[in-house]
């Protein structure tokens, strides 16, 4: 009946006041008809909330009375059946594939957690083995100084034995009044027999001239060996400041007027130098100073080198060991010369050969040319085929 379908799932409240008269109408979506009787079998559809007579819809009593007794049983119109199907058969697919969306997600982020296990162990393995291979090249550079410095301790220790033998030879050359009455002895002798007789004043001059000859030739043999170890030990002394800094040549040079300000700019470069130009790690105090060489120019083009103090000889021989990357750095880097900063004696040397070279190089009729390469102080000359016909 209207009441009874009134009160089904999905349609407008129909409920009534049993205790108030009320006048109500129901039409047939099919027929058109209207009903005001309360025991009339009318049904609701859900979806469109629109009214059919049992008649019309051939529903018999015992259906009608299922339907509007059962609240898990749902009644839609024939134009509304259809629609209602496709709703439900378009929300099982998107759960479909919502499901299989939500697979493929847990698939993709198990396997996204999988790799990133796999990175993270391949890296943390790389950064051992290079932690390991830096300790090495620390150790044997440790060792390697430490080596040079025993050797140079005991050469030291040879030179100064020798000055002390050669002092002691100085003195021992020194004239005795026994060397002098043997001397006067010898003298008087070949006097006698050579019959030409001498002031005694003749002999002893002629004597102590021999002997202070000897001994100004030992003495200066002393100062020029004495001479040579001051030299070598400040070269040495020289070379030592100089092991950890290398010369950047064509530097951009900033124009700010305050000098902290200019120096900043320096360590930045450098800082991006070595982190994007050669790909190697930085920290901040691995850069101890920075220094502009030569008088600041008018000329704002010309760029003065820049001297850089690194923490460590093995950071400095780890960027020296790159430089080959600035091939394929960015034209700022690109650009670049870096060099060792040498003392003046290793100026020299380096200078020397590269003349040599150029001058073999001019005489060479092969397909050749020759470079010096090597550390400063080990300089070598190399012979290099060019693969010109």
């Amino acid at each position: 009946m209207a009441g009874q379908a009134g009160r089904r799932k999905g349609s407008t409240s129909k409920e009534r006041d049993t205790t108030k008269e009320v006048s109500e109408t129901w039409q047939c979506d099919v027929c058109k008809k209207e009903f005001k009787d309360e025991n009339s079998k009318m049904l609701e559809c859900e979806r469109c909330e629109k009214y059919h007579c049992a008649k019309c819809m051939k529903i018999n009593e015992d259906v009608y009375d299922l339907l509007t007794q059962r609240k898990d049983f749902h009644w839609y119109c024939g134009g509304c059946e259809p629609k209602v199907l496709q709703s439900i058969q378009l929300e099982k697919e998107i759960e479909r594939k919502l499901a299989e969306f939500t697979t493929k997600v847990d698939y993709k982020l198990k396997t996204l957690e999988g790799n990133v296990h796999k990175k993270l162990g391949e890296l943390e393995e790389k950064f051992n083995e290079r932690l390991k291979e830096q300790h090495r090249v620390m150790d044997d550079t440790l060792l390697k100084v430490k080596e040079d410095m025993i050797s140079r301790i005991k050469e030291v220790q040879g030179q100064a034995e020798n000055q002390r033998r050669q002092i002691v030879e100085v003195k021992e050359k020194v004239v005795t009044k026994e060397e002098l009455d043997k001397a006067f002895v010898q003298q008087t002798e070949r006097l006698t027999e050579n019959n030409k007789p001498e002031s005694f004043a003749d002999i002893v001059k002629q004597q102590l001239e021999e002997q202070m000859g000897h001994y100004n030739e030992s003495l200066q043999h002393v100062q020029t060996s004495i001479e040579e170890t001051r030299v070598k030990s400040l070269e040495e002394r020289d070379k030592e400041n100089r092991v950890r800094n290398v010369i950047i040549y064509r530097a951009p040079e900033s124009q700010e007027t305050r000098f902290d300000e200019r120096q900043k700019a320096d360590r930045d470069f450098c800082k991006k130098l070595i982190t994007e130009g050669l790909d190697l790690e930085f920290r901040d105090d691995d850069i101890q100073k920075t220094i502009r060489l030569g008088k600041k120019d008018e000329d704002t083009s010309i760029r003065r080198p820049l001297l850089v103090e690194f923490r460590s000889r093995m950071q400095k021989n780890e960027i020296m060991e790159s430089l080959n990357k600035l091939k394929n750095a960015e034209a700022v880097y690109k650009q670049l010369s870096i060099a060792h900063d040498m003392t003046q004696r290793e100026r020299d040397q380096c200078r020397t050969l590269v003349e040599e070279a150029k001058q073999k190089e001019a005489q060479e009729t092969g397909n050749y040319i020759y470079r010096v390469r090597g550390q400063p102080g080990a300089w070598r000359m190399i012979k290099i085929k060019t693969g010109q016909n």
